[in-house]
């Protein structure tokens, strides 16, 4: 009796103590949702919370969807960390994002094999997707995306030449011209403003970091008149989102050496809503 008493004991010991472990650690857990990146946290497939939650909201989105359903092959997601995404210039460590790549199924939307990709963007704080944008061929959907209140997103500008005739045509100067994507925009609401601002690369970089910076003088092809986009004013209805560079900032030789005088620019919201823009060119809607 005395050795079944001890055993009893050991048992009741025993048992103490997994009960211990088992509270201990459901109490280091956190619920899904929680955003645990920094302690290192993760689900059972090894994945951070927030990384497979950015993930999973891309996943989810119709469109993107439908190509990756309608695509001969798709490659595993990747993750853009946040502050990565090169959309936004201000919050920019709020908004990781997703790549998407793949290759379209021949006779589906368009003729023919083609790899795309496709960037989601998400606001990792509210888990909304708040942009896709869309690369390769064949051309499935539009890219879009929501600018939040006194915030803006940049792009690198294009860069082309501009044939300037004289009356009568018997000849002409090439002038370099820089360019945006922005010409194209379709805005939600159809009231919403935003406003240029217009650098060359070393002021984007002193502005993206916080320093002063420089806004340079422009000609608008339009009118020929000089202006100075430097956020203040807002788009108006036409816009060409095009600039020519006049001549003292032109590089020496501008038919060989004046695209190493890239340009920037950032589209600000300084409304108290969202604005949601959409590109319409160049690429057809067809899946929305």
């Amino acid at each position: 009796m005395k050795k079944f008493g001890l055993a009893l004991v050991a048992l009741l010991i025993i048992g103490i103590m997994v009960i211990v472990f088992m509270v201990s650690q459901q109490g280091g857990q956190q619920l899904p949702g929680a955003d645990n990146t920094s302690s290192g946290s993760s689900n059972a497939s090894g994945i951070p919370w927030q990384k497979a939650q950015v993930i999973a909201v891309a996943l989810e989105d119709p469109v993107v969807q439908r190509i990756r359903d309608h695509s001969a092959s798709t490659r595993p997601p990747v993750y853009i960390k946040p502050g990565d995404t090169g959309v936004y210039v201000n919050d920019r460590g709020r908004y990781a994002g997703v790549y998407l790549n793949g290759t379209a199924v021949a006779g589906y939307a368009a003729p023919g094999y083609g790899d795309y990709m496709l960037k989601v963007i998400v606001d990792t704080q509210t888990m909304k997707e708040m942009g896709v944008f869309y690369g390769g061929m064949p051309s499935f959907m539009n890219n879009w995306v929501i600018i939040p209140p006194e915030n803006g997103i940049y792009e690198r500008m294009s860069a082309s030449f501009y044939a300037e005739y004289t009356v009568p045509r018997t000849n002409f100067e090439d002038k370099p011209i820089i360019g945006s994507r922005a010409r194209s925009m379709n805005l939600t609401p159809a009231d919403a403003k935003l406003y240029p601002l217009v650098l060359d690369e070393d002021n984007f970089n002193r502005f993206m970091n916080g320093s002063t910076y420089e806004v340079p003088v422009l000609i608008d092809p339009g009118t020929g008149n000089r202006v100075k986009p430097d956020g203040t004013m807002p788009l108006i209805p036409g816009w060409s989102g095009e600039y020519i560079l006049p001549e003292e900032l032109q590089p020496h030789n501008a038919r060989l050496g004046w695209k190493a005088a890239w340009y920037f620019v950032v589209l600000f919201n300084r409304g108290s809503d969202d604005v949601k823009v959409k590109y319409v060119s160049p690429f057809p809607s067809l899946l929305d």
